[in-house]
């Protein structure tokens, strides 16, 4: 199964640095779980602009951890804000919920020390 991200663009980006690179991950998890709520709320008060703002947040490291399907979803709710609003908050909800699950992800393989095993 794939899990949705891609430990060796991580790897690379941080030139094979393991502490680096838990770093990074511990970075994005902080950061998601904040714009995941952000979402949630712009949702909740039916702010397409707000989502479209979250969304944009969320590109970057979404790429930097090969987390494309989620990435282009998250530009495609930035660019295309679709003028169907029942739509748009769908993508959003599939976002939110793409989101939630890769840190989650994310959150288990640290603590299972998964994380980047040391090369030797």
């Amino acid at each position: 199964m794939k899990k949705g991200y891609d430990l060796e663009k991580i790897k690379q980006l941080c030139d094979g640095d393991t502490g680096l690179c838990n770093k990074l991950i511990a970075v994005f998890i902080d950061n998601a779980t904040d714009y995941i709520e952000k979402m949630r709320q712009m949702v909740l008060s039916s702010n397409r602009k707000g989502v479209t703002e979250v969304a944009h947040q969320l590109i970057a490291g979404l790429g930097y951890l090969g987390a494309s399907r989620l990435q282009n979803m998250a530009r495609e709710i930035e660019k295309n804000m679709p003028a169907d609003t029942e739509h748009f908050f769908k993508k959003t909800g599939l976002l939110y919920e793409g989101v939630a699950s890769l840190v989650d992800a994310l959150k288990k393989e640290i603590k299972n020390h998964e994380t980047l095993p040391e090369d030797h």
